[in-house]
């Protein structure tokens, strides 16, 4: 979740851990990232997992992106603007 640490993202990074999501947290404020988590881990069924990054940055959304294939075998992508992309 882009943003997710805070605000709009942030409300939508609780309704998908509160239902039994695995989110992924994705910001340039590592801090708040790893705040949100820690947060949002104490919810209910899901989890919160922080992994900062800079979208300004190339090297910042290659490193995210490689760091979800670790991860991951599959992924579902939202942003705060709502917007979903299967990768």
């Amino acid at each position: 979740m882009t943003g997710g640490a805070k605000g709009i993202g942030r409300m939508i990074s609780e309704g998908y851990v509160q239902n039994g999501a695995k989110v992924y947290i994705s910001s340039r404020d590592a801090k708040a990232c790893e705040q949100a988590c820690v947060e949002l881990n104490k919810l209910g069924k899901g989890s919160a997992h922080a992994i900062p990054a800079d979208f300004y940055k190339e090297a910042d959304c290659r490193k995210l992106a490689d760091e979800l294939k670790k991860r991951e075998s599959s992924t579902f992508l939202s942003y705060y603007k709502e917007l979903w992309t299967r990768c």
